[in-house]
């Protein structure tokens, strides 16, 4: 069937009957993409391929986001622990751009203390975070400042 035959209304039948199927394709993939990744990314698992390499090989004809997304909805609905997945930035980057974040906050209050607070930072949030893992980075840990104050009293 051509579209450009279509009348307005066939083509918005035609649409909703896809998206019928599609819904339904997607709600049988779910469960599957959400175990697949599970295992892929069990510690230990290092043979062959990872999660993100073999749905981005092509092998199923959906990107690595939306097959994380369909495993989360699906992990969200169905499993106790919720995933928190989540790309401050609303601008549009090349893929190599992107360092994705994966949080996983498993109390329900801080979870949506969490998201209400991304919220109202909007776009400052990726700067935020930036700054808040580097300055952790940057922070002396205990033994750090030890021997930074025994440097001090010794003068070296």
């Amino acid at each position: 069937m051509d579209p450009a035959h279509l009348s307005v209304a066939q083509l918005k039948s035609e649409l909703k009957r896809t998206w019928h199927r599609f819904s339904a394709i997607k709600e049988k993939m779910a469960p599957l993409l959400s175990e697949l990744r599970k295992k892929l990314r069990a510690p230990g698992n290092r043979k062959g391929e990872g999660w993100a390499a073999w749905i981005e090989a092509g092998h199923i004809g959906i990107c690595v986001r939306t097959a994380n997304r369909w495993a989360d909805e699906f992990e969200g609905k169905n499993l106790k622990t919720k995933v928190q997945r989540f790309v401050p930035s609303p601008k549009k980057h090349d893929d190599e751009d992107l360092v994705p974040i994966e949080l996983v906050i498993e109390d329900r209050s801080r979870r949506e203390e969490f998201n209400r607070a991304m919220k109202t930072l909007g776009a400052r949030a990726t700067e935020i975070i930036y700054d808040a893992v580097l300055a952790a980075v940057k922070k002396p840990n205990a033994s750090e400042k030890r021997a930074q104050a025994r440097r001090a009293a010794t003068g070296a």
